[in-house]
C-alpha cells in the first residue's frame, strides 16, 4: 500500500493567493479553517496555475471524500 502524501506548507501558500469559492470568507494568507482549506480553494488554485497537478494530487490523497466543501489539510 502506498503511503499517503499530504500538501505542503508551500502549496497551501499558493492556494490561499485565491479567493475561495466555497466559503468566501477568508481574505488573501487567511485559511478557510482552523483545520486547512475547502477543496474548492485548492480547484480554484489550480486553474489558475499557482499549483501544479502534483500538488493538487497531494490534495486529492489527503481527502476521504472529495467535495468543494472537503478541507485540505497540510504537511508541517
Amino acid at each position: 500500500m502506498q503511503a499517503t502524501s499530504l500538501p505542503s506548507a508551500e502549496a497551501a501558500e499558493l492556494v490561499r493567493r485565491v479567493q475561495c469559492g466555497f466559503c468566501w470568507r477568508p481574505g488573501p494568507s487567511e485559511a478557510c479553517t482552523p483545520e486547512g482549506d475547502h477543496f474548492a480553494r485548492w480547484a480554484r488554485a489550480r486553474r489558475k496555475g499557482l499549483i501544479s497537478a502534483d500538488q493538487i494530487g497531494a490534495a486529492l490523497d489527503s481527502l476521504i471524500v472529495i467535495t468543494d466543501g472537503a478541507i485540505v489539510g497540510r504537511s508541517a
